[in-house]
């Protein structure tokens, strides 16, 4: 049974639908008793009879009280009729009766409602897409500038921490179980506890291990750590300089380089065949302290130098390593020094990014006719390859070519100009001698040997177990023994 139509003023019944969807039915004029009047009257201005009403489909305005008007096919306007109806709503039917269970909002507020959560159903998986793409953007982006940063930042420390002291004894000391306190080798051991001093001393290789503790040779050299004192590893092995760790004579000079004076060690010896040692990447001088001894026991005259950016030298201008292409020019002012005390042939001697300095010198300074020879730990030959292979380690390697643009960029560099893999002709006349840590992290192995392998005159000295420039202190021994041999020509003793 369909449900009557509500009663509005004036005896006109309008549907419920019509008034919650207005916009169906446009506005039409307002119908005046002037205009029924009309209407009861044909076109001819006469009246018409009551039948005449029904059959035309109109009724007598003065029967509206008595007979149930046919609806108007001209409805009143909607906003005139809404101030004065009372909003009342049709009962929506049970489900599964009349229209099967389904019918319009019961309110166009409900309407308003229902289409708003609809919309935002809809919108989640944009938002959602949004949020995934803004987050790959910023990793884009972030991640090859941080790495960057990290590289051509100066941090100037190469220690590692080594776990907590777990005991001291006689000769052997026991640490906390890490990766970096089981490495093979002698290195320095620096601590500094909350409740005690700092200190170093010198631990040898593993005694024995489980699965919660190392225990190696121990020997003091500044102190004991305290049982709890947090410790790291030093490659250098010692923190002093060459009178306080060696025992050697040596002298504080400057070097007047282009940025300033740079701080320098200056061992002497006898002859006219000078050692230049070039440390790496965030090193210090006290790197080239472990071959010291053998450089003095040949009574070679050696300078330990810095360069720009170094602790106690001028920054460069921007305030970043340039990976050797721009302080070679502070190696160059290093072998002017020696030139003007008495030098007539340079030995160069350069480890990490000391040997991409050292290669680059022999193709930009005009001193590099002085060179008769060069020493090589763990050299970065190829800075390219060195990235690609930092990102494949971390497991980002699809970001290699972003961030060596943004090497590039940040540093103002050449990476091509960089790569000594593909230029080795300026050092066929040399003599050569490379070693390289075969656990080395950072400097691919393979090209250490390709550099070695290309020229005639070069020996190439594989260290298993080593990570970067730890040749020596995985095999002191063997490490003397090659570079006491290399040396030996060069030696005043040597000389005709």
């Amino acid at each position: 049974m369909q449900t009557p139509l509500p009663l509005l003023d004036g005896g006109i019944r309008v549907r419920v639908h019509d008034l919650e969807h207005p916009a169906r039915h446009p506005p039409r004029r307002r119908v005046g008793q002037g205009d029924l009047a009309r209407r009861c009257r044909g076109g001819d201005g006469r009246r018409r009879a009551a039948g005449q009403y029904q059959q035309s489909g109109r009724h007598d305005d003065r029967d509206h009280h008595t007979h149930a008007p046919a609806p108007s096919s001209r409805r009143p306007p909607v906003e005139r009729l809404l101030p004065t109806l009372p909003m009342r709503t049709r009962r929506p039917p049970p489900p599964g009766e009349g229209d099967g269970g389904t019918h319009p909002p019961a309110s166009p507020m409900l309407a308003i409602v229902t289409r708003t959560r609809r919309a935002h159903r809809r919108r989640w998986p944009f938002v959602i897409g949004g949020i995934v793409v803004a987050v790959g953007i910023l990793a884009v982006v972030a991640i090859p500038l941080a790495s960057a940063q990290l590289l051509l930042t100066p941090h100037h420390s190469l220690t590692t921490a080594a776990g907590s002291v777990q005991s001291v004894g006689e000769g052997e000391i026991t640490l906390s179980r890490t990766d970096a306190g089981a490495r093979p080798g002698t290195y320095g051991l620096t601590w500094s506890a909350d409740d005690g001093p700092s200190g170093e001393a010198v631990v040898g290789p593993v005694l024995r291990s489980d699965e919660t503790s190392i225990t190696r040779v121990f020997a003091p050299t500044d102190g004991t750590p305290p049982v709890g004192a947090k410790v790291s590893l030093n490659p250098n092995m010692w923190t002093g300089d060459p009178g306080t760790a060696l025992g050697l004579d040596f002298e504080h000079v400057e070097v007047a380089g282009e940025l300033g004076a740079m701080p320098a060690w200056f061992v002497p010896g006898d002859g006219d065949t000078w050692v230049l040692f070039v440390h790496g990447i965030d090193g210090l001088r006290q790197s080239g302290l472990r071959p010291l001894t053998t450089i003095a026991e040949k009574n070679l005259p050696t300078l330990l130098i810095t360069y720009r950016n170094d602790v106690g030298a001028p920054p460069s201008p921007n305030g970043l390593f340039s990976l050797g292409e721009r302080e070679w020019r502070d190696l160059e002012a290093a072998a002017d020094f020696a030139l003007a005390q008495g030098a007539e042939k340079i030995l160069l001697y350069g480890d990490s990014m000391g040997g991409s300095i050292v290669t680059r010198f022999m193709h930009e300074s005009p001193h590099a006719e002085r060179v008769v020879g060069m020493v090589l730990d763990a050299p970065v030959l190829d800075w390219s390859a060195v990235i690609a292979g930092q990102a494949d380690r971390l497991h980002l390697g699809w970001f290699t070519p972003l961030v060596q643009a943004v090497v590039l960029w940040r540093g103002d560099l050449s990476l091509s100009t960089l790569d000594e893999l593909d230029q080795t002709e300026v050092f066929d006349r040399l003599p050569v001698l490379l070693f390289q840590g075969l656990a080395d992290p950072l400097v691919p192995h393979v090209d250490s040997e390709r550099f070695a392998r290309s020229l005639p005159d070069a020996q190439y000295v594989p260290v298993p177990g080593a990570g970067h420039i730890q040749s020596w202190n995985v095999d002191p021994e063997g490490y003397a023994q090659h570079l006491t041999t290399f040396l030996a020509p060069f030696a005043p003793s040597a000389a005709p």
